[in-house]
């Protein structure tokens, strides 16, 4: 569905819809939703809003960000089971990538991380409402340690700004929400760090216990 050409001074003569952060508004019998769009270059703008989403809406079988997915593709978000295969085809082109010989692409790995079809971890960290958020959290933070080893391995000079921000707190985010995926399970967090291995070695055994809680959580 393509936006309206209404600017937000239009949208303040509106009635807001209370309740939805002032993305919802009434002119008369048509809903409007506003929203921000472009990246960098960060503006409003206006969807029409059918009623028959609203009704989804205010009934509590679909979500403001479901709805707003529905908006701006035309079609629903994944599923549980399409946000769990995504992530797990992410994870394991991910520990592909930490192959000396891989020819992965770091701009591959990053686009699985966040992109602007919206289909990407980032997203569906948000959207996804059944999954433990600790799980999301591991996987986000994973995968950006992921694609900044990856573009520092292949030369690159300009990463993206996610990427650049990675630091020191990213790998302590990442670690404390693991540990506590696997706290009720001590023997196997146990079983994990009494083992000699180098760093990409034990990046692949937090890979497997991490895709271990994925299965299981919902």
């Amino acid at each position: 569905m393509k936006p309206t050409n209404l600017e937000w001074e239009d949208v303040l003569q509106f009635e807001e819809v209370e309740g939805y952060g002032q993305h919802i508004w009434r002119d008369g019998n048509n809903l409007y939703y506003v929203t921000e769009e472009g990246g960098i270059a960060v503006q409003r703008v206006v969807y029409e809003l059918p009623n028959e989403l609203f009704t989804l809406l205010e009934s509590g079988e679909r979500t403001q960000l479901e709805i707003l997915s529905k908006l701006q593709n035309d079609c629903w978000p994944p599923t549980e089971e399409e946000y769990k295969d995504f992530a797990l085809d992410s994870l394991k082109l991910a520990n592909q990538s930490l192959d000396q010989d891989s020819k992965i692409c770091p701009d591959l790995l990053y686009s699985r991380l966040e992109n602007v079809d919206e289909k990407d971890i980032l997203t569906f960290m948000e959207l996804d409402k059944e999954t433990n958020p600790l799980v999301w959290s591991c996987i986000a933070n994973y995968f950006a340690l992921i694609c900044y080893h990856s573009y520092q391995h292949s030369g690159e000079k300009y990463l993206p700004q996610t990427i650049e921000s990675v630091d020191e707190e990213t790998i302590e985010a990442y670690v404390s929400s693991y540990q506590q995926l696997i706290a009720e399970n001590n023997k196997l967090l146990d079983q994990i760090l009494a083992l000699d291995l180098d760093s990409s070695r034990m990046i692949l055994w937090l890979t497997i216990t991490l895709v271990i809680c994925f299965k299981k959580s919902s």
